[in-house]
C-alpha cells in the first residue's frame, strides 16, 4: 500500500513539473518560434535604414533557443528523477535564456507580453532549486 502512494506522490510532482514547464514556456516558446520562423527573412533585409534591429533580433532568437534546450534538459533530469549535473555550458545556456527573456521583458515593458517573458525566468529559478535540492 504504501509503495503505491509513493509512487502516486512522484507520478503528481512528475506531471506538476510538466505542467509547470508548458505553463510557463509555452507562450515565451510560441513567440520564440515566430521569431526563428521570420529570423531569415530578417538577416535578408541588412540592408535597410537600421542595421541595429537585425542584430538584436538575432541573438534574441540564438540566446532563447540556447535557453529553452537547458531548461528542457533541465525538466527532463527533474521529471525522470535523475541527478542534473549542472555543468557549466548547461547554466550558461540557462542564463543566456534568462538573459533574452530579461532584454524582452524591458523591450515590451509592464503588459501582459512582459508576462509572457517573465514566467520563463521565475520557472527556470524554480527548476534549479529543485534540481539543486534534490542533488543536496
Amino acid at each position: 500500500m504504501t509503495d503505491r502512494v509513493l509512487k502516486s506522490g512522484h507520478l503528481m510532482k512528475r506531471v506538476l513539473i510538466l505542467l509547470e514547464l508548458v505553463c510557463l514556456f509555452g507562450p515565451a516558446t510560441a513567440i520564440l518560434s515566430v521569431g526563428a520562423i521570420f529570423l531569415p527573412p530578417m538577416l535578408l533585409a541588412t540592408s535597410s535604414a537600421s542595421r541595429d534591429d537585425w542584430l538584436l533580433g538575432t541573438a534574441l532568437v540564438v540566446c532563447g533557443c540556447w535557453g529553452i534546450v537547458s531548461a528542457a534538459n533541465l525538466a527532463f533530469h527533474l521529471v525522470a528523477d535523475r541527478h542534473w549535473p549542472g555543468k557549466p555550458v548547461q547554466l550558461f545556456g540557462l542564463g543566456l535564456g534568462v538573459a533574452a527573456c530579461s532584454i524582452s521583458l524591458f523591450l515590451v515593458g509592464a503588459s501582459f507580453a512582459g508576462a509572457v517573458f517573465a514566467a520563463p525566468i521565475v520557472a527556470t529559478i524554480h527548476f534549479v532549486v529543485l534540481a539543486k535540492r534534490r542533488s543536496a
